[in-house]
């Protein structure tokens, strides 16, 4: 574990992780996940995804419904503002929302159970991450971003981003609220 540094949170399974930075003139490295590392997590990945976004996209919130995914997220390059939403319904953190600036030397492990939604905050940032069940349609679910229920604190002023600047996909727009679809989650 000497290249990673563990933190809990306040939420049973959601851990941070800050990885050690080697520099010198040619550049940086980090070693970004080793398996033996992370034993501890019961599960075993499947799936890597990245997306590229430009500054002010939000992407989010999103989780997979009846097939749910733990997810290891990475920024690459640049840096999010990102939020994790806890749907599990007999947790004591239920409804409640974790949030985090990540930048290039910190992962974060959301375990099955989690809506998850970022800001990019530079362009061209590019977030990676790993899942432990595959991507289906068929159970791909969200909910709107400003949902009245769960009140998340997006720190848009705090980041000097407008509502207005914010670019969300047609997609997350139309996501419905957490009212609308509450008693349809299942994970």
């Amino acid at each position: 574990m000497d290249n990673f540094e563990i933190l809990n949170t306040q939420f049973e399974g959601l851990i941070e992780i800050k990885n050690k930075t080697f520099s010198d003139i040619r550049g940086t490295f980090s070693e970004v996940f080793r398996k033996e590392n992370f034993n501890f997590l019961n599960t075993s990945f499947v799936q890597e995804n990245y997306s590229i976004s430009m500054k002010n996209v939000l992407r989010g919130l999103h989780f997979q419904n009846s097939k749910p995914q733990s997810k290891f997220i990475r920024c690459l390059t640049g840096k999010i503002f990102d939020v994790a939403v806890d749907l599990r319904k007999n947790s004591t953190t239920y409804l409640k929302h974790y949030t985090k600036i990540l930048n290039e030397n910190e992962s974060l492990f959301l375990p099955k159970g989690f809506a998850h939604g970022f800001i990019s905050l530079e362009d061209n940032t590019i977030v990676y991450y790993k899942t432990d069940e595959y991507y289906s349609p068929e159970y791909d679910y969200g909910i709107i971003w400003n949902d009245k229920t769960l009140k998340i604190n997006w720190n848009l002023k705090e980041l000097n981003i407008t509502e207005h600047a914010l670019i969300i996909s047609e997609k997350d727009k139309d996501l419905p609220t957490f009212e609308e679809i509450k008693f349809r989650i299942n994970i």
